[in-house]
């Protein structure tokens, strides 16, 4: 009875085994378009980043070239 109880278990566990392995086979394209993905959002992102650090450049820079027409142009009191 033992020896049959031990051999039942062990089939049960090998078949949770490969049901486990199937699983993990048919997640792993999703898992792989889900990274591409992702890796397409941060590159995105990151190009924003730089272009909004581009026009922040810019807009200093005008910024302080007024600043200077104004400080040098002073108006008379």
């Amino acid at each position: 009875m033992a020896d049959l109880k031990a051999e039942i278990l062990e089939g049960v566990q090998e078949a949770v085994r490969d049901a486990q392995t199937e699983i993990l086979k048919a997640f792993f394209p999703f898992q792989e378009n889900t990274d591409l993905r992702i890796r397409a959002v941060e590159v995105k992102l990151s190009n924003t980043d730089v272009g909004l650090t581009e026009r922040m450049s810019v807009i200093e820079r005008r910024l302080a070239e007024i600043e200077k027409k104004l400080f040098l142009n002073r108006p008379a009191a």
